[in-house]
């Protein structure tokens, strides 16, 4: 998965709620066996995750922004920026343990190759 970015987090940052960077090659191994699944792979979106609402690695401008927003690994997720980053995305779900979220982004996917795979996965 090369469209991706996580903020380093715990434990070099001491703003950091949860994890991002050391957490990430797991969730998007995660992710990619979805998108591969779904046959979606062409077309994956741009992912960006932090440890906090700080937003350092820009997720809210993602097509999925994933934020740390609660110590115990609970995170919130972005949806609809654009792959250029200049539009902010909307919160999709709140408080979702980490290991909740490829399934999660399955559901979107899902629905995005059904209704709107013509159009870039944020823009849908």
């Amino acid at each position: 998965y090369d469209r991706a970015l996580a903020c380093p987090a715990l434990p070099t940052c001491a703003l950091a709620l949860t994890e991002s960077e050391r957490f990430f090659p797991n969730l998007l191994s995660e992710i990619s066996k979805v998108v591969d699944k779904l046959g979606v792979a062409e077309k994956s979106p741009l992912i960006r995750m932090t440890g906090c609402p700080n937003g350092c690695a820009r997720p809210y401008s993602a097509e999925i922004g994933i934020v740390g927003q609660q110590a115990g690994g609970k995170y919130a997720i972005y949806l609809g920026g654009d792959p250029e980053g200049t539009r902010i995305g909307h919160q999709f779900a709140v408080k979702t343990p980490i290991s909740d979220i490829p399934a999660l982004l399955e559901k979107t996917f899902i629905k995005w190759k059904e209704e709107g795979y013509d159009k870039p996965y944020g823009d849908y």
